[in-house]
C-alpha cells in the first residue's frame, strides 16, 4: 500500500493596499540600493503623485476646508 504524501499549496499574496507610507518605503528602498548616501526629497514627492496621492500644503488646506465651509453655508441658506 503507498502513502501519497499531500503538499500544501503555497497561498498567494494579496496586493497590499497602498499608502503614503507604503510609497515612501519602497521609493528609499529604491534609492538606498541605487545610491545608500543621498535621496532627493523631489524624487519621494514624485513616487506619491505617480502613485496617486495629493500632497496638499497646510495653507492650500486651510483654503479648501474655507471654501467647503463657505459652500455648505450657502447651501443651507438656500433650503
Amino acid at each position: 500500500m503507498e502513502r501519497s504524501m499531500k503538499i500544501p499549496l503555497r497561498k498567494r499574496r494579496k496586493p497590499a493596499k497602498r499608502t503614503p507610507e507604503s510609497v515612501i518605503l519602497t521609493g528609499l528602498q529604491q534609492a538606498h540600493g541605487m545610491y545608500p548616501a543621498r535621496m532627493m526629497p523631489s524624487a519621494i514627492i514624485s513616487l506619491l503623485n505617480a502613485a496617486g496621492f495629493v500632497i496638499v500644503s497646510e495653507i492650500d488646506l486651510d483654503a479648501e476646508i474655507a471654501l467647503a465651509f463657505q459652500a455648505g453655508e450657502e447651501s443651507g441658506r438656500n433650503q
